[in-house]
Protein backbone atom coordinates (compact mmCIF):
# COMPACT_ATOMS: atom_id res chain seq x y z
CA UNK A 1 0.00 0.00 0.00
CA UNK A 2 2.75 2.43 0.91
CA UNK A 3 4.40 1.90 -2.46
CA UNK A 4 1.27 1.58 -4.60
CA UNK A 5 -0.74 4.56 -3.37
CA UNK A 6 1.79 7.17 -4.56
CA UNK A 7 2.04 5.38 -7.91
CA UNK A 8 -1.68 5.05 -8.50
CA UNK A 9 -3.12 8.27 -7.11
CA UNK A 10 -2.85 11.30 -9.37
CA UNK A 11 -2.24 13.70 -6.48
CA UNK A 12 -1.86 11.71 -3.29
CA UNK A 13 -0.19 14.50 -1.37
CA UNK A 14 -2.73 17.28 -1.89
CA UNK A 15 -3.86 17.26 1.76
CA UNK A 16 -0.81 15.76 3.46
CA UNK A 17 2.94 15.76 2.97
CA UNK A 18 5.04 12.79 1.92
CA UNK A 19 6.56 12.89 5.39
CA UNK A 20 3.17 12.69 7.11
CA UNK A 21 2.23 9.72 4.93
CA UNK A 22 5.57 7.96 5.53
CA UNK A 23 5.31 8.53 9.29
CA UNK A 24 1.78 7.14 9.47
CA UNK A 25 2.81 4.07 7.46
CA UNK A 26 5.90 3.50 9.61
CA UNK A 27 3.94 3.84 12.86
CA UNK A 28 1.30 1.35 11.74
CA UNK A 29 3.94 -1.05 10.43
CA UNK A 30 5.71 -1.03 13.80
CA UNK A 31 2.45 -1.72 15.65
CA UNK A 32 1.19 -4.55 13.40
CA UNK A 33 2.74 -7.42 15.43
CA UNK A 34 0.63 -6.36 18.44
CA UNK A 35 -2.63 -5.60 16.60
CA UNK A 36 -5.59 -7.78 15.74
CA UNK A 37 -6.83 -8.08 12.16
CA UNK A 38 -9.59 -5.52 12.60
CA UNK A 39 -7.18 -3.04 14.23
CA UNK A 40 -4.85 -3.36 11.25
CA UNK A 41 -7.73 -2.70 8.86
CA UNK A 42 -8.71 0.40 10.85
CA UNK A 43 -5.09 1.58 10.77
CA UNK A 44 -4.99 1.16 7.00
CA UNK A 45 -8.30 2.99 6.68
CA UNK A 46 -6.94 5.90 8.73
CA UNK A 47 -3.95 6.23 6.43
CA UNK A 48 -6.17 6.10 3.35
CA UNK A 49 -8.48 8.72 4.91
CA UNK A 50 -5.52 11.09 5.15
CA UNK A 51 -5.79 11.46 1.36
CA UNK A 52 -8.93 13.49 1.94
CA UNK A 53 -10.98 12.71 -1.14
CA UNK A 54 -14.10 10.70 -1.76
CA UNK A 55 -12.73 8.26 -4.31
CA UNK A 56 -9.77 6.80 -2.41
CA UNK A 57 -10.55 3.96 -0.01
CA UNK A 58 -9.92 0.37 0.98
CA UNK A 59 -12.11 -2.66 0.58
CA UNK A 60 -12.52 -4.84 3.62
CA UNK A 61 -13.19 -8.37 2.48
CA UNK A 62 -14.89 -10.37 5.15
CA UNK A 63 -14.47 -14.06 5.83
CA UNK A 64 -16.65 -16.05 8.13
CA UNK A 65 -15.10 -19.48 8.80
CA UNK A 66 -18.34 -20.75 10.36
CA UNK A 67 -20.20 -20.45 7.08
CA UNK A 68 -17.20 -21.05 4.80
CA UNK A 69 -17.25 -18.10 2.45
CA UNK A 70 -15.67 -14.72 1.94
CA UNK A 71 -17.84 -11.79 0.95
CA UNK A 72 -17.74 -8.06 0.34
CA UNK A 73 -20.58 -5.82 1.52
CA UNK A 74 -21.85 -3.60 -1.30
CA UNK A 75 -24.72 -1.38 -0.25
CA UNK A 76 -27.63 -3.61 0.72
CA UNK A 77 -26.09 -6.67 -0.92
CA UNK A 78 -23.29 -9.10 -0.16
CA UNK A 79 -21.05 -10.08 -3.06
CA UNK A 80 -19.74 -13.62 -2.73
CA UNK A 81 -16.01 -13.76 -3.47
CA UNK A 82 -14.96 -17.25 -2.44
CA UNK A 83 -16.37 -20.29 -0.75
CA UNK A 84 -15.16 -23.56 0.66
CA UNK A 85 -16.36 -26.85 -0.91
CA UNK A 86 -18.63 -27.51 2.07
CA UNK A 87 -20.32 -24.12 1.63
CA UNK A 88 -21.25 -24.80 -2.00
CA UNK A 89 -24.35 -26.61 -0.82
CA UNK A 90 -25.47 -23.55 1.10
CA UNK A 91 -24.84 -20.85 -1.51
Amino acid sequence: MAEEMPKRHKNLFHTMTREQFATAVKELDERIPNLSRHEIIVGLARIVAMVGDGHTGIQSFLYNPKVGFRYYPFGLYLNLLEQTPSAKRVV
